[in-house]
């Protein structure tokens, strides 16, 4: 996976410095970090990368635009948004997480299957 050159107004973040590090250089990480914890309950967790995705998008708009787009999509359970990110994001495994997520978006809306 390539990593990229994040910007150095990044590393001002205390708290938030080894997710707005990798956020920022990774492509897709931060869409991944959230559909997981999405999946996994921790909505507030989710939020918090939405957040951090934000700040980082922020500094960055050219390169993170897209990104922070996927996270929202995540959150949101907006199938636009991720069909976006699927379509447009330069790097192949972010493209590929994208296009998975929509799918991922429609069962979340529709619940679980009925008993």
């Amino acid at each position: 996976m390539e990593e990229a050159e994040a910007d150095p107004r990044l590393l001002r973040f205390p708290l938030a410095s080894p997710l707005v590090r990798l956020f920022a250089t990774v492509p897709g990480a931060a869409a991944w970090a959230a559909r997981i914890a999405v999946d996994t309950g921790h909505r507030g967790l989710a939020r918090h990368i939405g957040a951090v995705t934000e700040d980082v998008r922020d500094l960055q708009p050219t390169r993170a635009a897209l990104s922070a787009e996927h996270v929202r999509g995540v959150l949101d359970r907006d199938p636009v948004a991720l069909a976006r990110a699927a379509t447009q994001h330069r790097h192949a495994w972010a493209r590929a997480r994208a296009a998975s997520d929509p799918a991922a978006s429609l069962e979340d809306r529709a619940g679980p299957p009925p008993a």
